[in-house]
């Protein structure tokens, strides 16, 4: 905005100069008119037999799916290694096993040691317990328990030392019909549509590949209408067309096959959909009207001269640094005040990422550089001096460091040259 000079006018050869060197900047949106075939998994579901007799069969077919599992009510006697020493526990769960096997009085025995607050009141029960309730180590021994009232052998773990007994067994049983037949009819749905969709996808996949230009075959194998956005912006297509507005279709729209070659998509999944569309046609590049814009250029031409201009001027504020010009005669020279800092470090919060990445690029003999910051404005900066830095590190040890890392590059670029020299190519849009 500096070097903006609004009272230079361009003329008229000028401004259609640059109309037609930068066209395409006036350009209308595109329009194209998406034809697409949406089919939901829920049209599978009204064509499925649900009939009683299909979910027994499916049931009886499927038993294994409604087992309730095994179940066993344990008690237990623990000794914590966290409110005991590991090795005075382990003195003790000998002594507590021999009295076990001595009275055979499981209950008593575990109210008076254990050190479980939840079970040690209640004669050691832990109550009704499953394969999945507890660590593989304590429950393998649990299940080894063959009889009621037996207990098993000492478990030593790294919380502490265990010794569980079978108080009683539920036996696994497979749950009748009656009880689940609500489950049964969802899992029998659900797979006969999986199953049925998978089969679609596979079978539409064939039938865009074979007729790559039409969606007619599919439509007639889908028995699912096709729709069309007409011709609109691509913009108004995701407005207008909530399906159509997903990253994954977005991706495929703009892709070679389909916007470039007119093809059919390949089936898109998205939630319960198969969605399938082709480009059926593209407006031809628009452009503003010279006039409508004329003004417009104006500004852009004099953005472009002050660019230009911009750039002149730090070269020469450059040059005159190196001629051993001061900071305070270039503040003068374009009316701005210099900000000054001290003792910086590579890991300073107080100066942006990029402008510190270009200090320390600076040295004592290249101590200028300008960067552009975004939104058309520039920074200079000026390196004054350098503190050089300390480090524990022998000069042999950082002479191996920096040797490493020249290696490492060097192999980088060998084996990169390699790859370009190779035969073997990968066509990524083919994966």
């Amino acid at each position: 905005k500096d070097f903006v000079n609004n009272k230079n006018k361009p003329t008229q050869k000028e401004k259609k100069d640059f109309y037609v060197k930068y066209k395409n900047i006036f350009s209308l949106p595109e329009k194209i008119n998406i034809e697409y075939i949406v089919f939901n998994k829920e049209i599978l579901v009204s064509q499925l037999d649900i009939s009683k007799e299909n979910l027994v069969k499916y049931y009886n077919e499927n038993k294994f799916r409604y087992i309730v599992p095994e179940e066993r009510k344990v008690r237990q006697i623990f000794l914590s290694n966290k409110k005991n020493d590991k090795e005075k526990n382990l003195s003790l769960i000998n002594q507590i096993y021999e009295e076990l096997n001595t009275t055979g009085l499981f209950k008593s025995i575990a109210e008076k040691y254990s050190d479980d607050k939840l079970s040690n009141t209640k004669g050691g029960s832990i109550g009704w317990i499953s394969r999945n309730d507890l660590s593989k180590d304590l429950i393998e021994e649990i299940y080894k328990i063959n009889n009621i009232n037996e207990y098993s052998n000492i478990i030593a773990t790294n919380q502490g030392f265990y010794i569980f007994m079978l108080d009683d067994i539920k036996d696994a049983k497979v749950k009748e019909f009656k009880e689940i037949k609500e489950l049964v009819k969802t899992d029998y749905k659900n797979i006969q549509v999986a199953n049925k969709f998978d089969v679609i996808f596979e079978e539409v996949s064939n039938i865009l590949f074979e007729y790559p230009n039409s969606l007619d075959k599919a439509e007639n194998f889908l028995a699912v209408n096709k729709k069309t956005t007409g011709l609109i912006t691509l913009s108004k297509i995701k407005k207008d067309h909530e399906l159509l507005n997903n990253a994954k279709v977005l991706e495929v729209i703009r892709s070679d096959n389909v916007y470039k070659e007119n093809l059919n998509s390949q089936p898109i999944e998205v939630k319960n959909n198969i969605i399938i569309l082709r480009i059926k046609e593209k407006s031809p590049v628009t452009y503003k009207k010279y006039s409508v814009v004329e003004n417009e250029i104006t500004a852009l031409i004099n953005t472009e001269n002050s660019i230009l201009s911009m750039n002149d001027t730090i070269k020469k504020i450059e040059e005159n640094l190196k001629n051993g010009s001061n900071i305070s005669e270039i503040e003068k020279l374009t009316n701005k005040k210099a900000t000054y800092y001290s003792s910086i470090s590579r890991s300073d919060n107080s100066i942006p990422p990029s402008i510190l990445s270009k200090l320390f690029s600076l040295t004592k003999k290249n101590n200028i550089t300008s960067i552009e910051s975004g939104t058309g404005n520039y920074e200079l900066i000026l390196l004054d001096s350098i503190e050089e830095g300390s480090t524990d590190l022998s000069s042999k040890s950082f002479k191996t460091m920096v040797n490493n890392e020249q290696v490492n590059s060097i192999l980088y670029s060998v084996i990169q040259s390699l790859r370009d020299q190779a035969d073997i190519k990968i066509h990524t849009k083919n994966l």
